[in-house]
């Protein structure tokens, strides 16, 4: 990311906050190559929307890549520290059937 890029998502954030369009969030960037034309790594996650009800998040910097247990390719979840699925990390009876 820019640096003006990153100068707008403070603007965004702070704004948000003071009039309490959102109430929670993270942010993290990091300086990767100061010579780059992007040299900003960012990473954020801030609630917006607040002010009309439940609201929603802005993402930035998220992997959009699904979750997917690596035994059954599922999505759903949820996931156990193994990185299965529940239903794939219980253990298997013998004649193979669940």
């Amino acid at each position: 990311m820019s640096r003006s890029d990153l100068l707008s998502l403070l603007d965004d954030i702070r704004s948000r906050v003071a009039v309490g369009d959102s109430l929670e969030g993270n942010l993290q960037y990091l300086l990767a190559d100061v010579s780059a034309e992007h040299p900003y790594d960012v990473a954020a996650t801030y609630r917006v929307g607040n002010l009309m009800g439940q609201g929603g998040c802005v993402l930035v910097g998220a992997d959009n890549q699904p979750i997917r247990c690596p035994r059954c390719r599922g999505e759903d979840g949820p996931f156990t520290d193994a990185g299965l699925c529940e239903p794939c990390a219980r253990p298997m009876p013998l004649d193979g059937v669940a």
